[in-house]
């Protein structure tokens, strides 16, 4: 990624992207989620009047949601747009399989000085599922970067601390 300024400040926060057949691509992210996860249960026997769960075998994972902050080219936006937009396959792009579009990502919590990190998130098979409205503005707001909320989808994620993926 070349030295491209944000609009003002940067984020403590760096996503990642590696698609498969794409170059990779870094956004910086302001505020983010980190997606819930609920394991399924099973309905047991009922013994009397109550019924139990015994442990189930899915885990389910909430989505992924990232305020991310616009450079001033946006190229970060134009390229989750261009993603997208490759996902629906429109006019002239050709049938692509679902694994070549989905992408590994890797969100990598930084210290404030933005040297170290103290922790990365690496999402497999993630897509943006919603890029919400951009607010444009000339008057004066208290928040200085220009944000836009995306949404994504994803089949699981991995922590990684100190190297080691958990």
């Amino acid at each position: 990624m070349d030295n491209n300024n944000n609009l003002q400040t940067t984020g403590n926060h760096l996503l990642v992207f590696n698609r498969k057949g794409f170059d990779p691509f870094t956004v910086n992210v302001q505020s983010f989620n980190l997606p819930g996860i609920t394991l399924g249960a099973i309905p047991g026997a009922t013994y009397k009047i109550t019924s139990y769960k015994i442990i189930g075998s899915t885990i389910d994972f909430g989505d992924l949601t990232c305020n991310i902050i616009l450079d001033e080219k946006m190229d970060s936006y134009a390229q989750l747009f261009k993603w997208m937009m490759e996902l629906t396959e429109p006019e002239d792009v050709n049938p692509v399989m679902y694994l070549d579009c989905a992408s590994t990502a890797n969100l990598h919590i930084l210290t404030n000085n933005r040297a170290v990190q103290k922790l990365s998130i690496n999402f497999y098979e993630l897509w943006p599922q919603a890029i919400q409205d951009i607010q444009f503005s000339t008057t004066s707001t208290d928040e200085p970067n220009l944000i836009v909320l995306v949404t994504f989808k994803y089949r699981l994620f991995r922590l990684v601390k100190d190297g080691i993926e958990l």
